[in-house]
């Protein structure tokens, strides 16, 4: 149901996932990444990047993250860098929504709640008309602390996070 929720906006607008900070900055930025780790750098500071040349200080970008340095090699090899984006976009809907889903059940909710706990939180309006077309640092967030909720809980009560 949410993928079918995230490619609605493509009925209208055909690159709704590719635009504002995701075109301007975020895909900039997994794309340099990309080429300097493929090249075997990991690129910690760079004077030359206008405002967010330390990149270890600029927590938003997220340089250590494993998903953000995949984003960034990825974003060097495919073919078409709109399909990416709202391929990844999407994607980050869908693990928002099951982590939400996996943390309600852990708590003792029934399936058909937690599904609509899960539905709620990948279509609430901050994430879709903020997060969706324009911030995905907001829409990573919205997707992965569901997932470190789940994980957290889990190791809490002795189970394999």
């Amino acid at each position: 149901m949410l993928v079918v929720a995230g490619v609605t906006p493509l009925l209208w607008v055909g690159r709704y996932y590719f635009r504002g900070d995701t075109q301007i900055a975020y895909l900039g930025w997994w794309y340099h990444l990309g080429e300097r780790v493929r090249e075997g750098h990991l690129p910690l500071m760079e004077p030359l990047a206008w405002e967010a040349g330390n990149y270890v200080a600029e927590g938003q970008w997220g340089l250590f993250s494993p998903l953000t340095i995949l984003l960034g090699v990825l974003a060097t090899i495919v073919p078409d860098v709109v399909v990416f984006v709202t391929v990844v976009k999407i994607g980050l809907i869908v693990l928002g929504g099951t982590g939400t889903y996996l943390v309600a059940r852990s708590y003792g909710a029934r399936a058909p709640f937690a599904l609509v706990g899960g539905l709620v939180v990948g279509l609430s309006s901050q994430s879709v008309f903020i997060d969706w077309p324009s911030w995905v640092n907001g829409q990573m967030g919205t997707a992965l602390l569901p997932w470190a909720w789940w994980f957290t809980r889990r190791a809490m009560a002795g189970r394999n996070p």
